[in-house]
């Protein structure tokens, strides 16, 4: 731990107060490195490598909700004073439940009460940006499109995965490209062990997005041709797939309607990127 907070040290004190600007709004180091703190403590020594990578994937998530932010004030949806403190009270008051107390959570999660009213700010204006789109018309289409998923239909699949840099020679990556489409790399997924199979839904599996779709494609037995990871290529083999169990609508509003948010963020956040002017400057 000695070594990660002295090299966390060292690059504040190689004046690099900026990890990213957005748009022109600036994201700092210091922020950044709470986060990293927080989710490291329970870590052991880490090296310089592996401080940069989890400062990459702070800033990432800071970048979202930056473009989130920007993007709610241009669509004029913000949350006033009364809305926040509202928010407040409600998450204190589900802190002092667990016998929690805001101080303590502060502390823990490495940010200050000014960051989480922000945060709150946020929400607030998304929420109001979900219902204005969420109509009941625009829910009940989301449901039809997304029917396997809720009527809790599941897939198992084998996942057959061949690492390849981005920028290796194109026939080291033509390759692997062909190893993962006779099914001959390793397992991927979460602590998987070689032939172990991972259980898929449509939308939040622990896998990447792209193999979850391919794999509600397939029928049992058959082998997806090979998919373009960030570093690699998989294929997915399909193993067997449940049957549908449907529930009534009105039984699931709320969970159609809160799958639908987090897509409708997701989009919004894909899109603004596009678009944005994003800099990246982790030492």
């Amino acid at each position: 731990m000695l070594a990660f907070l002295l090299i966390l040290a060292s690059g504040l004190a190689d004046n690099a107060p900026i990890a990213a600007t957005v748009n022109g709004e600036t994201i700092l180091l210091a922020d950044v490195d709470a986060v990293v703190r927080v989710k490291s403590l329970a870590g052991s020594l880490l090296s310089a490598s592996a401080v940069r990578s989890l400062r990459l994937a702070a800033v990432e998530d800071r970048i979202d909700d930056v473009l989130l932010k920007q993007f709610l004030a241009k669509q004029k949806l913000t949350a006033d004073a009364n809305e926040v403190e509202d928010q407040l009270r409600v998450f204190v008051e589900s802190l002092a439940k667990k016998k929690e107390t805001l101080a303590r959570f502060l502390k823990d999660a490495g940010m200050t009460e000014a960051e989480l009213k922000a945060q709150f700010a946020t929400l607030v204006g998304f929420e109001k940006f979900v219902d204005k789109v969420g109509t009941e018309a625009e829910l009940k289409a989301f449901h039809k499109l997304h029917q396997e998923y809720f009527d809790r239909v599941t897939v198992k699949a084998e996942i057959s995965f061949v690492r390849v840099s981005a920028d290796a020679p194109a026939g080291e990556r033509a390759a692997a490209r062909a190893r993962a489409a006779q099914g001959k790399g390793e397992p991927y997924g979460p602590g998987l062990k070689p032939g172990e199979p991972v259980v898929l839904t449509k939308f939040d599996s622990p896998v990447d997005e792209p193999l979850a779709v391919a794999a509600f494609a397939l029928k049992p037995g058959e082998r997806s041709t090979p998919i373009e990871l960030a570093h690699g290529f998989a294929s997915v083999y399909c193993l067997e797939r449940t049957a549908p169990r449907p529930l009534p609508y009105a039984e699931i509003a709320e969970w159609v309607r809160d799958t639908y948010a987090a897509r409708l963020r997701k989009e919004v956040i894909t899109r603004e990127r596009k678009a944005a002017t994003i800099s990246i400057t982790i030492p």
